[in-house]
């Protein structure tokens, strides 16, 4: 595969000793908002592809420390989430059937929630059901019991028999074959998102718009993951009025209306924006309702969004929305932080200090309450 050329040649030259795996390993680094990130992690992605399309039987040596490295960044993901590497250096590594990896597929087990949930505990029995079973016995009381817990404490109470063992490395083999197949466009699609290549992906996805495309609520789902994939707001806000058509729900409406109103004041479209809260209001009988309920604060948090974009410039549509805003959010309880924030700001801009008061003394409680 073109994309991976490069990657191909760096890893014949790792192979021959010419270069170490440093730049592959896992390199925190942290961002310009605090939160860390991995500085490694793309090009060791592509790495392991490179390793699934061309193999070699002393590969065991590489794959090892990239997974150890994948492992510690699915550890720091504030997000959490099981990405694709982490599972491809598993299936790459489970191919050994080597007894000694059973610590390393254990901690990518529970690296985080997701990969606890998400990650096939069969990694873990990769080596022989009997075989994995005799190796968890030699290792440490953490990792031993995190195994059991797994797996159950004796291979009689393994809830995964030989046979089934077998099926799942014949799907395994299927799911990562060699060399690496991707046999539909969308496959392709999702190919290219991983790797980050936002352009190529673009023009597949105009591809599949055209070849593939069907008007149906799963199509236009589609075309909206994928335009949010490539930070496309335009096209997300295409596929989601066309989604509100398909809803039939109050609830549904209410929440896809929310969802463009926020799409709409990122495009600074402020106008259609307005649209969209005025027929969110439209449904004002519920808010007594919703305004206990998830649904409630974040349509109020659009509406204090629209505030604070239009004040200066649309002063009269902005004082209609904050008056709504205002019976909104009157007697709203479990308001997130960022909402309280905006409220704060708001009510300061017209002129209303002491409910201003009222939300910085509840966000004050919230932050100590979060702190003890």
């Amino acid at each position: 595969m073109q994309l991976l050329d490069d990657y191909l040649l760096r890893l014949s030259v790792i192979r021959q000793g010419l270069q170490s795996l440093d730049e592959y390993l896992f390199q925190p680094a942290t961002q310009a908002d605090g939160s860390q990130y991995d500085a490694n992690e793309a090009q060791r992605y592509r790495l392991l592809l490179a390793l699934q399309c061309d193999r070699a039987e002393d590969d065991a040596d590489l794959l090892v420390p990239l997974l150890q490295a994948e492992t510690a960044r699915h550890r720091m993901e504030a997000y959490q989430g099981l990405y694709p590497a982490l599972t491809l250096a598993c299936a790459l590594l489970a191919r050994y059937r080597n007894t000694e990896h059973l610590p390393l597929f254990i901690n990518a087990k529970r690296a985080n929630f997701d990969t606890h949930c998400g990650l096939d505990v069969q990694y873990l029995l990769s080596a022989g059901i009997a075989e994995s079973y005799a190796a968890a016995a030699l290792l440490n009381a953490d990792l031993r019991e995190a195994f059991h817990d797994y797996l159950g404490a004796a291979p009689t109470q393994c809830g995964i028999s030989e046979q089934e063992l077998e099926q799942w490395r014949e799907r395994q083999a299927r799911a990562y074959p060699e060399p690496l197949v991707l046999r539909s466009l969308d496959e392709e699609i999702e190919f290219l998102l991983e790797l980050g290549e936002q352009t190529l992906a673009q023009a597949k996805i105009d591809e599949w718009r055209a070849k593939a495309f069907e008007p149906t609520p799963e199509g236009w789902s589609q075309w909206r993951s994928w335009q949010r994939s490539v930070q496309n707001l335009g096209g997300m806000i295409e596929a989601q009025q066309a989604l509100l058509a398909f809803d039939t729900e109050d609830w549904d409406k209410a929440s896809r209306l929310r969802d463009l109103t926020d799409l709409h004041l990122q495009n600074h479209d402020l106008p259609q924006a307005l649209q969209c809260i005025q027929t969110l209001q439209t449904f004002s009988a519920y808010f007594k309702e919703w305004r206990k309920l998830g649904l409630g604060r974040f349509i109020a948090e659009q509406y204090l969004n629209y505030v604070l974009a239009a004040k200066a410039n649309h002063p009269d549509a902005s004082a209609q929305v904050y008056a709504w805003a205002r019976t909104l959010t009157k007697g709203m309880e479990n308001m997130h932080w960022n909402l309280l924030e905006k409220l704060i700001e708001v009510h300061e801009g017209y002129g209303d200090r002491a409910l201003a008061t009222r939300y910085r003394v509840v966000l004050e409680r919230a932050r100590g309450g979060a702190l003890r």
